[in-house]
């Protein structure tokens, strides 16, 4: 089986003689011509995708990914993790990629994060899964970055690249305290009182 994704205008194709070889065999069907038995009609190569596709290369950066579907039991936890670029993803797994990388992964694993999706957000499957949409990503409310909060941002980006490392070395390894001062970190960037906290923390 062959898999091509042609971006357009980035290809030469007769760099791969074999994929140009074996895409040749369905002659004119692939011509972008727009006419009768061809793809509709673009200023794009015989080869190429028919649409330009600017975003592609978005795919080879590094990534905060997570899972489209989730079995679970009460208290749903989002689980986002981190991947090099290079790698590629097939559904139902979803990905953004963004600046501040560690900031992101930091904040939406927090528990904070978790119990905003769990009261206001998720989508429940059944009575045991929850479905985690990519429009969900837009609703979870991340604080932006300000010269007041940024240190606090610097320290959760500190905290995600220890726990980043430490299973990388040892995939088994225990970071609950830094994720717990990642959670303490994300309480100081609402400022929220211990009260507060105390009754969001009640489900635990």
């Amino acid at each position: 089986m062959i898999i091509f994704f042609g971006p357009s205008l980035k290809i030469n194709i007769d760099n791969y003689p074999a994929i140009r070889d074996y895409l040749k065999t369905f002659g004119k069907r692939l011509e972008q011509t727009g006419e009768k038995g061809c793809r509709k009609k673009t200023f794009n190569k015989w080869f190429e995708h028919q649409d330009t596709i600017a975003y592609y290369e978005e795919f080879e950066k590094e990534k905060v990914v997570w899972g489209g579907v989730v079995t679970t039991k009460e208290f749903f936890k989002l689980r986002l993790c981190f991947v090099e670029k290079g790698i590629f993803l097939n559904a139902p797994a979803n990905f953004m990629v963004v600046n501040k990388t560690n900031y992101f992964l930091g904040y939406l694993n927090s528990y904070l994060n978790n119990w905003f999706y769990n009261n206001f957000i998720g989508t429940v499957l059944h009575k045991d899964g929850v479905r985690f949409y990519v429009d969900d990503m837009f609703k979870i409310p991340i604080p932006p970055i300000t010269p007041s909060n940024e240190p606090i941002v610097n320290q959760i980006e500190a905290l995600v690249d220890k726990i980043l490392a430490a299973k990388h070395q040892n995939p088994q390894a225990v970071t609950a305290a830094e994720e717990q001062e990642i959670d303490n970190l994300v309480y100081k960037l609402y400022e929220l009182t211990e009260e507060e906290i105390k009754i969001m923390e009640g489900g635990k």
